[in-house]
């Protein structure tokens, strides 16, 4: 995934909470291409095999970056749902790699933010 090194920028419940945990986080960062761009940051049990791993400046954060596109673009079909998607194949998704991520723990949750 290039040599960008994504940096991870933790709140003090994040910390807390990361040092607590037996194995890195799994973090997914989702660019979703359509009428729109949505940029949205998912905490998976599961890993896809399209999600493409991103090297971060933490040990306790296993990244992935996640590009996908809606298979239609009708707003008013999705309000309310997640879309139908499927991933976006790009040719170099270097370029397209968040320079940071935010997290937090907060209320018992997981929350979070990446930006270029």
């Amino acid at each position: 995934m290039g040599n960008r090194i994504v940096s991870v920028l933790t709140t003090p419940g994040a910390k807390t909470k990361l040092a607590s945990l037996g194995s890195p986080l799994a973090v997914e960062m989702e660019v979703y291409f359509s009428c729109l761009i949505r940029l949205r940051v998912r905490f998976p049990n599961e890993l896809k095999k399209e999600l493409i791993p991103v090297k971060a400046d933490s040990n306790q954060v296993n990244l992935y970056f996640s590009p996908i596109m809606t298979t239609n673009c009708n707003i008013d079909e999705v309000r309310g749902r997640d879309p139908d998607t499927e991933y976006f194949p790009i040719q170099q998704p270097e370029k397209f790699t968040p320079k940071w991520l935010k997290l937090d723990y907060k209320n018992n949750q997981w929350q979070g933010e990446f930006g270029y």
